[in-house]
């Protein structure tokens, strides 16, 4: 475990509350990018009591930023896609740190059903070492199967695939693989990561329950929600 070139072997568990909250518009700008502008608020303290801590790890947050980018659109709806292509490029500007990330997604048909890749790349540009400010390594929504926010750094990639095949027009049944690297920079990678799984997505309204198997290593998780990851 590590954030950067700093050890936290000895942090086996941390409490904290953390609010973000963003307010952003889209205005179009050029042919089929849109321009995106806003603001984000991002809050962040620890539970020294649950910690059995007389002081913080890392220093409370009251952060206030901006947020700039482009996006295209042009998938045939924003959950549970079936075609289309989707690319966010935005840059996320606080006083102490910045992050520049790529987000890219392409959707196809396949087999009567749909292929799915996603593909993300985000780099922190700081000299403060904050667990706030860094790209973590496995979530509900990437790099499944891994622990959430066990290892940090400043830069990650990640590529997801999953094809979505409906079954008797019903549930859909969807196995995926998802591949990552964590590091400094995209120059400076330490860590790789490879996972896999399969999940079931029953629909529900204009959604679908989301039941997910994912490996990675020799662990395995659990993940219970609501539509499609991306």
């Amino acid at each position: 475990n590590g954030i950067a070139n700093y050890s936290t072997t000895d942090i086996s568990s941390l409490y904290y509350d953390q609010l973000n909250l963003r307010i952003t518009m889209e205005r179009e700008f050029y042919r089929n990018w849109d321009l995106i502008l806003g603001l984000n608020y991002k809050y962040y303290n620890e539970n020294n009591s649950k910690n059995n801590r007389s002081t913080a790890i890392f220093k409370e947050l009251y952060d206030f930023g901006g947020i700039v980018g482009f996006q295209m659109d042009k998938r045939d709806r924003e959950y549970n896609t079936s075609q289309g292509y989707f690319n966010e490029i935005k840059a996320l500007v606080f006083d102490n740190y910045q992050i520049l990330s790529n987000d890219i997604r392409l959707f196809k048909p396949f087999y009567n059903g749909t292929l799915a890749f996603k593909l993300y790349s985000a780099q922190t540009f700081t000299n403060h070492e904050h667990f706030s400010y860094y790209q973590k390594a496995g979530s509900y929504y990437y790099l499944r199967g891994y622990s959430s926010n066990q290892i940090l750094d400043k830069h990650i990639s990640y590529a997801q695939i999953e094809w979505r095949k409906s079954l008797f027009n019903w549930p859909v049944i969807t196995p995926f693989l998802e591949v990552g690297t964590l590091g400094s920079s995209p120059t400076n990678l330490k860590k790789s990561f490879f996972s896999y799984g399969l999940g079931l997505y029953i629909p529900i309204g204009n959604g679908r329950l989301r039941i997910e198997k994912a490996y990675s290593d020799n662990k395995d998780k659990f993940y219970f929600g609501f539509n499609h990851v991306f």
